[in-house]
Parts: structure tokens; C-alpha cells; sequence
């Protein structure tokens, strides 16, 4: 009990040095100043180096966000919601015309071709292989006509 009231007792003389307007009398005052002889005294100076780590500088303290900054956060994420489903919406139409025209497209180009194709062809035909045909049926009948003359 006696260590009890000791402490109570230096607590309340710590108190005291730091709020005498709040401690009480003058009398308590000059009373607890002997208790106060036994607090050691901090002389030691310790080097930056050996101090450790430096103090980092206070963060900004964040408060709640403010019915304008809901307001654009939410409007934020509408926007990017809505994008995302244009995206969608954008891709599921070009697959989809993909699917229905592009085999109509494929046919059109290669008939196209197919057509043009043939046309090159018997053009090429009728400029360089029906007269080399017809010169080669041509002296295939001549000698035929020297054979009945003779």
C-alpha cells in the first residue's frame, strides 16, 4: 500500500510541474518539489548517427471524400462501365457481320477472278496457240496433197 501511494504521489508531482495553475496550493507545490529530486535528469547526447533511422515526415491525413469526389468517382466508373459495354457491343456486331458477309464477299472476289481467269485464258489461246495449232495442220495437209498429186 505504502508503494501504492508513493506512486500516486510522484505522479501527482509530475503533474503539478506541468500544470501548476491545475495542481493546487502553493504549499503542495513547494512540498512536492523534494519528491521531484529523484527523477533522474537526461544529460546524455546521443549522435544523429547512432539515433537510427530518421523520423519520416507525417503523411497527409486523408479525410472522407467529399459528396463532389463521390460524385465523379461514380461518374467515373458509369463512364468506364458504358465503354466496356460499347466494346462489346462493337465486337459482337463485326463478328457477327463477319459471319454473314464475309463468306458472300470471298465468293464474289473469286468468281471475280475465276472469271477474269477464263477470259485470260482464251485470249492467251486464240493470240498464240490457235495459230501455231492451225500452221501445224496446215503442213500436216500439205503433205498429204503432194502424196495424191504424184
Amino acid at each position: 500500500m505504502d508503494d501504492d501511494r508513493s506512486l500516486l504521489d510522484k505522479a501527482d508531482n509530475l503533474m503539478r510541474r506541468r500544470r501548476v495553475f491545475l495542481a493546487g496550493s502553493q504549499a503542495s507545490v513547494a512540498a512536492a518539489g523534494d519528491i521531484s529530486d529523484d527523477l533522474p535528469v537526461l544529460t546524455d547526447m546521443v549522435p544523429p548517427s547512432e539515433a537510427g533511422a530518421p523520423v519520416a515526415p507525417p503523411t497527409e491525413i486523408r479525410t472522407a471524400p467529399t459528396i463532389d469526389e463521390q460524385a465523379q468517382v461514380l461518374a467515373y466508373e458509369l463512364m468506364l462501365e458504358r465503354l466496356s459495354a460499347q466494346r462489346q457491343a462493337v465486337e459482337k456486331e463485326i463478328v457477327d457481320w463477319l459471319d454473314t458477309e464475309l463468306p458472300h464477299i470471298v465468293m464474289y472476289v473469286v468468281d471475280g477472278l475465276t472469271d477474269q481467269l477464263v477470259a485470260q485464258v482464251t485470249a492467251a489461246v486464240r493470240l498464240e496457240l490457235l495459230p501455231k495449232l492451225q500452221l501445224a495442220v496446215e503442213a500436216e495437209s500439205q503433205p498429204s496433197q503432194d502424196a495424191t498429186e504424184g
